[in-house]
């Protein structure tokens, strides 16, 4: 099966290793997604989630994400809270061809 027509913006040539190890993780998860029938955007990039799918460590995800946003490559599209739960934030990621969001 051939993959789903979605690539992710490509990094900065100055990206961090770990920044470079995680923005394929993130794509490869969009790509599964939309297999899975569902939409590109907004998705949960949970840290404890995207070490595991990464295969890294908390801080090196949560540093990579907190550059990611600081960028415009990631964006907050909403929280959303369950009583008696985490609460879980949907993210927008940068397509490529779009601009990074200021």
């Amino acid at each position: 099966m051939p993959a789903p027509p979605v690539t992710l913006a490509a990094l900065p040539a100055d990206s961090s290793d770990a920044d470079r190890k995680l923005w394929p993780a993130i794509e490869l998860l969009v790509r599964s997604r939309v297999l899975g029938g569902d939409v590109v955007r907004p998705l949960p990039l949970a840290r404890r989630f995207l070490r595991q799918w990464a295969g890294m460590s908390e801080r090196a995800v949560r540093e990579a994400m907190e550059r990611f946003e600081n960028s415009g490559y990631i964006w907050r599209a909403k929280t959303w809270s369950a009583p008696g739960k985490w609460d879980t934030t949907l993210w927008h990621v940068l397509l490529d061809g779009e601009e990074p969001v200021a």
